[in-house]
């Protein structure tokens, strides 16, 4: 009868050892999947700041109470913030009061659920940048939003390289006026605002008398030299707020605006007379 106890009790403890060893290896291999999932996520996470660090843009994720969570290396580049105090501060105290207020209704409608891409211009002294931001609002599993990620590119340059674009198609290459799309613009903003006013507006078309004559006898090169001279007297005989342009070849126009029904009947007269040529 003992030994049948023995035989019970010794078997039993067998089977609880192998179970006990069996409930550690299956420990031991979850702690390793642990370790493997903890790895692969600092690995992400490692692989997610050298990304945004490496962007010329300030990348940032902030919270439901518009608390920094997360910040690049970019926004080192902001003047009087520093980089390491800034995560658990709101957006008003990192970016300021003035460029807070300036974006606060974007803020808004970030937190609100709505992707949005906005552009904004920051003056600090003589100093004027284009900014362009991106807000993609964050959702939790019952759709909430919970925060939101954003991008600040400094678009300056982009910018003045576009506007100098823009200058150059408007502008005449060899007289320095305004070319006929200017003109086009301008006639357009014109009798719009005649239109509103009640104010006239006027053309005046010019050309150069004999001009065939005069590249024929001095060359392409008098020609131009005579359009230069032609362009710069004749706006320094035209009010400021006309337009002078080339049209083309040696053809101009003065678009004139404000003409009222007073001066309507009364012929243009420029501001000073000057030779050109033989002529005044």
């Amino acid at each position: 009868m003992v030994g049948l106890v023995v035989l019970f009790t010794g078997g039993y403890a067998l089977r609880a050892y192998k179970r006990i060893e069996s409930s550690d290896a299956n420990q031991r291999a979850l702690n390793a999947e642990l370790r493997v999932a903890r790895d692969e996520t600092a690995r992400g996470e490692r692989r997610a700041r050298i990304i945004a660090d490496s962007l010329p843009a300030l990348v940032a994720y902030i919270d439901a109470d518009q608390r920094y969570v997360f910040h690049n290396s970019f926004y080192q580049n902001i003047p009087g913030v520093d980089i390491n105090n800034i995560v658990g501060r709101t957006m008003r105290e990192v970016l300021g009061v003035e460029i807070y207020e300036a974006i606060e209704g974007k803020i808004d409608d970030a937190l609100g659920g709505a992707q949005t891409n906005f552009e904004q211009t920051m003056t600090s002294g003589a100093l004027i940048r284009h900014l362009k931001y991106a807000y993609t609002p964050d959702f939790d599993e019952c759709g909430k939003v919970v925060g939101f990620y954003t991008m600040v590119i400094d678009a300056t340059e982009a910018k003045l390289a576009e506007e100098t674009l823009r200058d150059l198609a408007r502008t005449d290459g060899l007289t320095g006026l305004p070319n006929r799309n200017r003109v086009r613009e301008r006639l357009g903003e014109a009798l719009s605002r005649s239109r509103r006013s009640g104010s006239q507006v006027a053309c005046l078309y010019l050309d150069i008398d004999h001009f065939k004559a005069i590249n024929d006898t001095f060359g392409h090169a008098g020609g131009d030299q005579a359009l230069r001279q032609f362009a710069v007297r004749l706006r320094s005989c035209a009010r400021e707020t006309d337009l002078v342009a080339r049209l083309a070849g040696d053809e101009f126009v003065i678009v004139l605006e404000g003409w009222g029904s007073r001066r309507r009947r009364a012929p243009w007269r420029p501001k000073s007379s000057w030779p050109c040529g033989r002529h005044s």
